[in-house]
């Protein structure tokens, strides 16, 4: 093709007389199209708890999914359609995932999150390699035919900016529910009181308990899924030679549902222990001083090859609807803590 035909040609000139065979096809069905499509997904379906209940957080994974989705329908639709801005679209995708694929390695924390991270770079490096070089793609899409338009620049640019302004707003608002804890945080501990028999109770709106002579109790504020406050108290033994370390939470909904028991147990193992695997030694109801409770203990263990004990429970009260999470850990050596503190819990 001399440079008199490359400057005639147009699209419709293009479509009827080039073909997208081979890997082309490859990269436009599988890459772009069952690739974005599983990106998008796995991007869209966030967990609140992974982003410490900020909307703005979540926000920018939502976003992208959204984003890469449309892109990758476009690289589709505009080749099949030989758009000039077409390879711009498909290297601007690659390079999307390359960029957060290098983000990933240095935020991630999981070993299967790290795999995917360096998948994402190898496989985004050879594509962006392909589409440079590929003999089809020059042919399909001539360089002399290819053309990069403003509103091209504008799209691209509200991707990149959009989850940026997200994130500053996000990482303002945790930092000022930093603040916030902060200032509460000596207000929440003036809960704890002394009764005559020595026995500290803490007490929140919800709640109030006894806490066990040998554990520390630290106070501290923390926010649900709906943005509203909730306190919570982290117990350590710090006298007995067993290990033993427990927190209680207050929540505002009471569904006594098994499925909501291992809906929170899923979201604090996420948080807490994402690549340990557990065994269930136990799970069920029982009834704590007239209160509804649930139970799931698990067992695994710890860096050190030891054994460990994770005892998990929500506790319902018909007459306030109101509920609280106890989740403690042991090794199983001592674990009259645990009924202690489950059988002081009185609901307000």
């Amino acid at each position: 093709m001399n440079n008199s035909e490359n400057e005639n040609i147009t699209n419709e000139w293009l479509k009827a007389n080039t073909k997208i065979t081979g890997w082309l096809v490859f990269f436009l069905s599988v890459v772009m199209g069952f690739g974005g499509l599983t990106r998008s997904l796995s991007l869209i379906a966030v967990n609140m708890s992974d982003y410490n209940n900020n909307y703005c957080l979540a926000a920018i994974d939502i976003f992208m999914g959204v984003a890469f989705l449309a892109i990758s329908l476009y690289v589709i639709y505009s080749f099949l359609n030989r758009y000039p801005n077409a390879v711009f679209w498909a290297k601007t995708n690659l390079i999307l995932i390359i960029a957060l694929s290098l983000l990933g390695l240095v935020t991630w924390q999981a070993e299967e999150e790290k795999i995917a991270a360096v998948s994402g770079l190898l496989g985004g490096g050879l594509w962006l390699l392909y589409l440079i070089c590929s003999r089809q793609v020059q042919e399909v899409i001539p360089k002399s035919f290819r053309k990069v338009s403003i509103v091209d620049w504008i799209v691209l640019f509200a991707i990149i900016l959009i989850p940026i302004v997200l994130w500053v707003i996000g990482v303002t608002q945790l930092l000022k529910a930093v603040d916030t804890t902060g200032s509460q945080k000596t207000e929440t501990s003036e809960g704890l009181s002394q009764n005559a028999d020595s026995l500290y109770y803490a007490e929140t709106e919800q709640v109030k308990f006894i806490v066990p002579k040998e554990f520390s109790c630290d106070a501290s504020l923390a926010y649900d899924i709906e943005g509203k406050d909730l306190y919570s108290y982290d117990l350590m033994n710090e006298v007995d030679s067993s290990y033993s370390i427990a927190t209680l939470c207050s929540e505002y909904k009471a569904d006594s549902s098994f499925s909501n028991l291992d809906r929170h147990w899923e979201a604090w193992k996420k948080k807490e222990h994402k690549e340990v695997f557990m065994n269930d030694v136990d799970r069920g109801v029982q009834s704590l001083n007239g209160s509804k409770c649930l139970y799931r203990i698990c067992k695994y263990y710890d860096k050190a090859g030891e054994d460990m004990y994770w005892r998990f429970y929500l506790l319902f009260d018909n007459e306030t609807g109101k509920s609280c999470v106890f989740s403690s850990y042991d090794d199983g050596i001592s674990t009259k803590y645990v009924d202690e503190i489950l059988n002081s819990i009185q609901f307000k």
